[in-house]
């Protein structure tokens, strides 16, 4: 959660993703409400995970 806390501070604009395993509540209620910030659980269905992606660089092309 630091790491991606450092990234959005240096770029608010860039999108960050964390892959957390089911004990990690403590970075799921940090988390929750960010926007810029996108959670996956694992095991990572990458589908899902490619679909966050895909959003998150169409987000971001809206706004170029």
């Amino acid at each position: 959660m630091n790491l991606a806390e450092a990234i959005h501070e240096r770029n608010p604009d860039a999108k960050c993703f964390l892959i957390v395993d089911g004990e990690s509540s403590d970075v799921l209620s940090s988390a929750e409400n960010e926007s810029w910030l996108s959670v996956t659980h694992k095991p990572i269905r990458m589908l899902h995970f490619l679909s966050d992606v895909v959003d998150a660089i169409a987000t971001a092309s809206v706004g170029e």
